[in-house]
């Protein structure tokens, strides 16, 4: 299962994690509808997490630790158990406090 943290604008690079491949990418040039269109025309199913660090209720939530683990990592972790998906997402937004998150992932 592949796994990608998307934030616009940002180089892409190489990341690594046990039991996926994470890569960075830049935002894809289809418009949404096309890309939509493309992904269903291949039989492709993947999942998107959206993630910020930028909450005024619960400040850097994605990057809490539950048993030991961030929130995002519990979260792309039972996504990469799931069977029926071909890829997993996550769209984090183009902020310098969300660069935090971004290399998280890609540990």
């Amino acid at each position: 299962m592949e796994i990608e943290a998307a934030p616009p604008g940002l180089p892409s690079q190489g990341c690594s994690a046990p039991g996926a491949e994470r890569r960075a990418f830049q935002e894809s040039p289809l418009s949404p509808d096309a890309a939509e269109e493309n992904m269903t025309s291949k039989g492709k199913v993947v999942a998107i997490i959206q993630a910020r660090l930028g909450s005024s209720r619960l400040p850097l939530k994605s990057l809490l630790c539950l048993r030991d683990l961030p929130v995002i990592d519990w979260v792309t972790r039972r996504l990469g158990a799931a069977s029926r998906l071909d890829g997993i997402m996550v769209a984090v937004p183009d902020t310098p406090l969300d660069v935090v998150l971004l290399s998280c992932l890609c540990t």
